[in-house]
């Protein structure tokens, strides 16, 4: 239990500038982007891609101050960056449409899909879900990220352009939560996805990855700075007893992104600090049956 407890006080991950120092990702020429990228995993991703050369994109839901402060994150390191507004929730065949074109109208030659958007925005139990809930949901986390790559890729295959795509799982589509079935079984299904379109793509030279985060501190899961039990509980969870900032998923997605992957398609790379792993942490000495 005292080695258990040690893992609990580690360092936090390293910031991305820090970062990026180290892996020297370089999309120079390179458009991408960024679904739910205000804050948050996307918000990291979007800044780490423009300070290592790309363009960006960058959706949200709607303009609000943290957009304006992305985008000049994203602008101090040389790189064009800009904004597309869509309601996820809400959205229809029309709100891929827009989304599509107004990052199109922005950056023609975007080669770099990042569908990040997605969050488990209903928590309750299976038989309290209703439709409208399931309907949000669908939309969120699987729906929109699904017709918005086929659009890009419908671009792609028009235009010959090399495109890579990832896209942001969970752990939660490997390992189950009680209360959670409509977000679990989304996540299960993008990670699908992944592998499906992978298998249909790759010959045509476009890539399709994927990335599965387990417990970062995120605007959904900010709560567990002040709920120091659970934080303290999801550690012991974890094998390497860390409860990281976004920036710990930077470096998988800017890998998936780069030349480095040129020979990965239809993986699913989790970060999640060994939680998939693991069966089950060390048992605290103080158990009791």
């Amino acid at each position: 239990m005292s080695q258990q407890l040690s893992t609990l006080q580690r360092a936090p991950v390293l910031r991305h500038t820090r970062l990026l120092m180290t892996l020297k990702f370089d999309f120079t020429g390179h458009s991408a982007l960024v679904t739910a990228g205000t804050g948050g995993i996307g918000g990291a991703i979007a800044e780490a891609l423009s300070h290592s050369g790309a363009n960006v994109v960058i959706h949200g839901r709607t303009q609000e101050p943290a957009v304006d402060e992305i985008l000049a994150k994203c602008r101090s390191g040389g790189a064009r960056a800009s904004f597309v507004a869509a309601d996820l929730f809400q959205m229809t065949e029309k709100t891929v449409d827009d989304v599509f074109n107004t990052a199109i109208a922005a950056e023609p030659n975007i080669d770099l899909l990042v569908n990040n958007a997605g969050g488990c925005a209903h928590f309750g139990p299976f038989v309290d879900v209703t439709f409208e809930q399931y309907h949000r949901m669908l939309n969120f986390n699987y729906t929109f990220g699904y017709f918005l790559t086929q659009r890009f890729v419908r671009h792609w295959l028009k235009n010959k352009t090399r495109g890579r795509v990832v896209m942001t799982g969970s752990i939660n589509g490997s390992l189950a939560e009680p209360g959670s079935s409509l977000y679990d079984s989304l996540k299960a299904g993008v990670g699908m996805l992944v592998k499906s379109l992978a298998s249909e793509l790759a010959g045509q030279g476009i890539r399709i990855n994927g990335f599965a985060p387990g417990m970062v501190i995120t605007p959904y899961t900010n709560w567990l700075r002040d709920r120091k039990d659970d934080a303290a509980w999801i550690r012991l969870h974890t094998p390497d007893g860390q409860l990281p900032e976004p920036d710990s998923c930077v470096g998988a997605a800017l890998f998936l992104l780069s030349d480095a992957a040129e020979h990965v398609h239809g993986h699913m790379l989790f970060v999640d600090g060994g939680m998939s792993a693991w069966q089950q942490p060390g048992r605290p000495a103080n158990f009791k049956v």
